[in-house]
């Protein structure tokens, strides 16, 4: 990862969601979703969305923040589904992020995710997302 940027791809997360407990639903304390972070070094504030894909590439969900100049925030995600993937990070100010995920199998270790800036017109993503700036 180098420098700052309003477009990030993550090639992998796993999400475990944890032992059922009363009613079938996992409780928080056993739900261990990947980690995101974002830091804004910025004047101006950030809004961002990580985009969580399936391995198919379909979106399995979505979550957003807004980042305060100068500021860092973590994307909080509780997923009940056990799902892996890979991610997208848009935001409208250049931004840096960082984030830990499980290694498939061994849910009790965790490996930090490497992020790649995506440049235009390098690939093109879904129209969805916040269009790409020079």
């Amino acid at each position: 990862m180098s420098d700052l940027a309003t477009h990030w791809i993550s090639p992998a997360w796993t999400n475990n969601p944890g032992e059922p407990g009363p009613g079938g639903v996992p409780p928080a304390s056993e739900v261990d979703p990947p980690l995101l972070a974002v830091a804004n070094p910025g004047s101006k504030q950030a809004n961002v969305t990580a985009y969580y894909y399936n391995h198919d590439g379909s979106v399995h969900l979505s979550v957003g923040t807004i980042v305060p100049p100068h500021g860092s925030a973590f994307l909080h995600v509780y997923d009940i589904s056990e799902a892996s993937g890979w991610l997208v990070l848009a935001s409208d100010q250049p931004v840096a992020p960082w984030g830990t995920t499980q290694v498939a199998g061994w849910p009790e270790q965790r490996v930090n995710m490497t992020f790649f800036r995506v440049d235009a017109p390098t690939i093109k993503l879904p129209d969805f997302l916040p269009k790409l700036t020079q």
